[in-house]
């Protein structure tokens, strides 16, 4: 499963893909250098990531990229 990582940092939004290892070693790696530690979003907040406060959102999933379908409807008048 891929997971996705976003964050900001003066002003710049990071979006990172990771695997769950990837993820876990950042967070140990946060841990020992005493930064971010429990600062995380539980939900989707404001979509502008200055407001965000720091905090880091991690979502779980897989990019979809919408494919087109082609509608046509034709009309018979009797």
């Amino acid at each position: 499963m891929t997971y996705f990582v976003i964050d900001n940092s003066d002003g710049d939004t990071y979006v990172r893909q990771m695997t769950r290892t990837q993820v876990e070693q950042m967070l140990v790696e946060w841990d020992e250098m005493g930064e971010q530690a429990g600062e995380f979003l539980s939900e989707v907040p404001e979509a502008d990531t200055n407001y965000w406060g720091g905090k880091t959102l991690i979502i779980k999933g897989e990019i979809v990229i919408p494919k087109p379908v082609e509608t046509v409807t034709t009309w018979e008048v009797p």
